[in-house]
């Protein structure tokens, strides 16, 4: 989509080429001992997925405690 496409957003106040050079925020990725996330500056432009998001975790839990139909039957 180009930036003037959008009908939600106001329009972009810089120029268009720097504009095109912004990355979009990366995903948290933990660090090697598990107990922090990696620094933006050391993630900012390199490609991520949102498998160690916080909250994308939390629901894996909730369903990997539940049945296929997203559920307990004792609910």
């Amino acid at each position: 989509m180009w930036i003037s496409d959008c009908h939600i957003c106001n329009p972009v106040r810089c120029d268009t080429e720097t504009w095109l050079k912004i990355h979009n925020f990366p995903d948290p990725i933990p660090t090697l001992d598990g107990k922090k996330y990696k620094s933006f500056e050391e993630l900012y432009g390199k490609e991520t997925t949102e498998e160690y998001r916080p909250s994308l975790k939390e629901k894996k839990k909730s369903n990997e405690n539940n049945n296929e139909m997203g559920f307990r039957p004792s609910a």
